[in-house]
Protein backbone atom coordinates (compact mmCIF):
# COMPACT_ATOMS: atom_id res chain seq x y z
CA UNK A 1 0.00 0.00 0.00
CA UNK A 2 1.14 3.43 -0.77
CA UNK A 3 1.33 6.37 2.15
CA UNK A 4 -1.89 7.65 1.82
CA UNK A 5 -3.71 4.17 1.67
CA UNK A 6 -1.89 3.30 5.06
CA UNK A 7 -2.41 6.40 6.53
CA UNK A 8 -6.35 6.45 5.77
CA UNK A 9 -6.39 2.55 6.78
CA UNK A 10 -4.74 3.56 10.19
CA UNK A 11 -6.97 6.31 10.41
CA UNK A 12 -9.88 4.38 10.23
CA UNK A 13 -8.49 1.38 12.20
CA UNK A 14 -7.69 3.29 15.09
CA UNK A 15 -11.17 5.71 15.32
CA UNK A 16 -10.57 8.33 18.67
CA UNK A 17 -6.62 7.09 19.90
CA UNK A 18 -3.83 8.83 18.46
CA UNK A 19 -1.62 8.20 15.80
CA UNK A 20 1.76 9.10 16.45
CA UNK A 21 3.84 8.57 13.28
CA UNK A 22 7.07 7.48 14.34
CA UNK A 23 9.84 9.38 11.90
CA UNK A 24 12.85 8.07 13.01
CA UNK A 25 13.45 6.46 9.76
CA UNK A 26 12.64 8.81 7.41
CA UNK A 27 13.59 12.40 6.08
CA UNK A 28 12.24 15.07 6.18
CA UNK A 29 10.13 14.76 2.36
CA UNK A 30 8.06 11.84 3.82
CA UNK A 31 7.53 13.45 7.23
CA UNK A 32 6.35 16.54 4.82
CA UNK A 33 4.32 13.85 2.71
CA UNK A 34 2.26 12.94 5.45
CA UNK A 35 1.68 16.56 6.79
CA UNK A 36 0.51 17.16 3.27
CA UNK A 37 -2.30 14.16 3.64
CA UNK A 38 -3.04 15.45 7.67
CA UNK A 39 -0.84 13.92 9.54
CA UNK A 40 0.26 15.93 12.26
CA UNK A 41 1.59 13.89 15.23
CA UNK A 42 5.59 12.54 14.65
CA UNK A 43 7.82 10.92 16.99
CA UNK A 44 11.52 10.79 17.11
CA UNK A 45 13.79 8.42 19.42
CA UNK A 46 16.76 10.82 19.30
CA UNK A 47 17.65 14.60 20.44
CA UNK A 48 19.85 15.38 17.44
CA UNK A 49 17.41 14.32 15.18
CA UNK A 50 14.09 15.91 16.45
CA UNK A 51 15.85 18.95 16.66
CA UNK A 52 17.10 19.18 13.00
CA UNK A 53 13.38 17.66 12.13
CA UNK A 54 11.71 20.42 14.03
CA UNK A 55 13.65 22.91 12.55
CA UNK A 56 13.30 22.11 8.97
CA UNK A 57 9.52 22.19 10.01
CA UNK A 58 9.86 25.24 11.54
CA UNK A 59 11.45 26.84 8.78
CA UNK A 60 8.73 25.76 6.49
CA UNK A 61 5.74 26.54 8.30
CA UNK A 62 4.71 23.79 9.30
CA UNK A 63 2.56 25.64 12.37
CA UNK A 64 0.56 22.79 13.50
CA UNK A 65 2.64 19.97 13.33
CA UNK A 66 2.74 18.02 16.95
CA UNK A 67 6.48 16.50 17.61
CA UNK A 68 6.96 13.35 20.53
CA UNK A 69 9.84 12.51 21.90
CA UNK A 70 10.26 8.49 22.81
CA UNK A 71 13.77 8.16 23.35
CA UNK A 72 15.71 7.01 26.81
CA UNK A 73 16.35 10.89 28.40
CA UNK A 74 20.22 11.74 28.85
CA UNK A 75 20.24 14.46 31.53
CA UNK A 76 22.62 16.56 29.50
CA UNK A 77 20.12 16.89 26.56
CA UNK A 78 17.38 17.94 28.60
CA UNK A 79 17.46 21.75 27.78
CA UNK A 80 17.94 21.33 24.25
CA UNK A 81 15.02 18.76 24.19
CA UNK A 82 12.49 21.53 26.14
CA UNK A 83 13.43 23.56 23.69
CA UNK A 84 12.55 21.47 20.46
CA UNK A 85 10.20 23.83 18.54
CA UNK A 86 6.25 22.44 18.56
CA UNK A 87 7.38 19.51 21.22
CA UNK A 88 4.18 18.47 22.07
CA UNK A 89 4.77 15.57 24.73
CA UNK A 90 7.85 13.75 26.06
CA UNK A 91 6.64 9.35 26.77
CA UNK A 92 9.87 8.24 28.34
CA UNK A 93 9.84 9.81 31.91
CA UNK A 94 11.12 6.52 33.13
CA UNK A 95 12.17 7.61 36.72
CA UNK A 96 11.99 10.01 39.53
CA UNK A 97 15.59 12.57 39.00
CA UNK A 98 14.46 12.50 35.47
CA UNK A 99 11.11 13.72 36.47
CA UNK A 100 12.91 16.47 38.71
CA UNK A 101 15.56 17.22 36.08
CA UNK A 102 13.13 18.20 33.98
CA UNK A 103 10.67 20.27 36.10
CA UNK A 104 13.98 22.48 36.69
CA UNK A 105 14.37 23.37 33.93
CA UNK A 106 10.78 24.07 31.93
CA UNK A 107 9.62 27.31 33.70
CA UNK A 108 10.33 29.44 31.25
CA UNK A 109 8.60 27.45 28.53
CA UNK A 110 5.46 29.12 27.26
CA UNK A 111 3.81 25.83 25.62
CA UNK A 112 5.58 22.75 28.29
CA UNK A 113 5.50 19.75 26.64
CA UNK A 114 2.62 16.92 28.08
CA UNK A 115 4.68 14.39 30.43
CA UNK A 116 4.21 10.47 30.23
CA UNK A 117 5.88 8.25 32.82
CA UNK A 118 7.56 4.96 31.23
CA UNK A 119 7.00 1.90 32.95
CA UNK A 120 8.92 -0.99 32.32
CA UNK A 121 5.75 -3.32 32.38
CA UNK A 122 7.12 -6.47 30.54
CA UNK A 123 10.03 -6.38 33.17
CA UNK A 124 13.26 -6.79 31.12
CA UNK A 125 16.57 -5.69 32.22
CA UNK A 126 17.03 -4.20 28.94
CA UNK A 127 14.08 -1.21 29.34
CA UNK A 128 14.21 1.39 31.39
CA UNK A 129 11.59 2.82 33.28
CA UNK A 130 9.04 2.29 36.44
CA UNK A 131 8.90 -1.47 37.84
CA UNK A 132 6.16 -1.21 40.37
CA UNK A 133 3.24 0.64 41.16
CA UNK A 134 4.79 2.37 44.70
CA UNK A 135 7.50 4.09 42.51
CA UNK A 136 4.78 5.15 39.90
CA UNK A 137 2.51 6.38 42.68
CA UNK A 138 5.89 8.13 44.39
CA UNK A 139 6.38 9.97 41.08
CA UNK A 140 3.01 10.87 41.12
CA UNK A 141 3.02 12.13 44.49
CA UNK A 142 5.99 14.06 44.24
CA UNK A 143 4.63 16.06 41.22
CA UNK A 144 1.43 16.72 43.00
CA UNK A 145 3.28 17.60 46.12
CA UNK A 146 6.09 19.92 44.56
CA UNK A 147 6.02 23.09 41.52
CA UNK A 148 6.26 20.93 38.12
CA UNK A 149 5.55 24.67 36.53
CA UNK A 150 4.04 24.62 33.43
CA UNK A 151 4.44 20.78 32.98
CA UNK A 152 2.09 18.13 33.59
CA UNK A 153 1.84 14.52 33.74
CA UNK A 154 -0.84 13.43 31.57
CA UNK A 155 -0.44 9.17 30.98
CA UNK A 156 1.73 6.52 31.45
CA UNK A 157 3.99 4.57 28.58
CA UNK A 158 5.42 1.54 27.93
CA UNK A 159 6.78 -1.29 25.68
CA UNK A 160 5.79 -4.90 25.33
CA UNK A 161 8.37 -7.74 25.10
CA UNK A 162 10.00 -9.03 22.66
CA UNK A 163 8.39 -11.21 20.76
CA UNK A 164 5.22 -10.90 23.18
CA UNK A 165 1.78 -11.93 21.45
CA UNK A 166 -0.65 -11.83 23.68
CA UNK A 167 -0.48 -8.53 25.28
CA UNK A 168 0.58 -8.95 29.08
CA UNK A 169 2.98 -6.00 29.18
CA UNK A 170 -0.17 -3.85 28.11
CA UNK A 171 -2.77 -5.80 30.24
CA UNK A 172 -0.54 -4.59 33.22
CA UNK A 173 0.25 -1.39 32.45
CA UNK A 174 -3.64 -0.78 31.83
CA UNK A 175 -3.95 -2.84 35.34
CA UNK A 176 -1.82 0.05 36.77
CA UNK A 177 -3.12 2.71 35.35
CA UNK A 178 -6.91 2.11 36.25
CA UNK A 179 -5.58 1.45 39.92
CA UNK A 180 -3.77 4.51 40.00
CA UNK A 181 -5.67 7.23 38.28
CA UNK A 182 -8.38 6.60 34.96
CA UNK A 183 -8.03 9.67 33.60
CA UNK A 184 -4.34 9.26 32.71
CA UNK A 185 -3.79 8.31 28.94
CA UNK A 186 -2.17 5.21 27.94
CA UNK A 187 0.75 5.81 25.34
CA UNK A 188 1.10 1.84 24.34
CA UNK A 189 1.53 -0.27 20.99
CA UNK A 190 3.60 -0.16 18.21
CA UNK A 191 4.12 -1.36 14.24
CA UNK A 192 4.29 -5.12 15.42
CA UNK A 193 1.56 -5.14 18.57
CA UNK A 194 -0.69 -1.70 17.71
CA UNK A 195 -3.83 -3.56 17.30
CA UNK A 196 -3.20 -5.86 20.69
CA UNK A 197 -3.22 -2.41 22.18
CA UNK A 198 -5.99 -0.67 20.55
CA UNK A 199 -8.14 -3.87 21.63
CA UNK A 200 -6.83 -2.73 25.28
CA UNK A 201 -7.74 0.51 25.38
CA UNK A 202 -4.57 2.63 23.76
CA UNK A 203 -4.93 6.13 23.49
CA UNK A 204 -1.81 6.77 21.88
CA UNK A 205 -0.02 4.21 18.89
CA UNK A 206 3.27 4.99 18.26
CA UNK A 207 3.57 3.66 14.50
CA UNK A 208 6.84 3.89 12.27
CA UNK A 209 7.81 0.43 10.21
CA UNK A 210 4.20 -0.60 9.01
CA UNK A 211 3.44 3.41 8.19
CA UNK A 212 6.47 4.27 6.15
CA UNK A 213 7.27 0.55 4.55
Amino acid sequence: MSLPQRLSALRKELGSATLVAVSKSVGVQRIKDAYDLGQRDFGENRVEDLEKKALYCSKAHFHDIRWHFLGRLSTKKFNRLLNVPRLKAIHSVDSLPHLKGLSTRAHHLATPPHLYLQVNASNERQKAGFTSREEVEGALSWAQSHDLGPLNIVGLMTMGAQGETDGKSFQRLKALRDQIDPTLKLSMGMSADYKVALNLGSDILRIGTFLWS
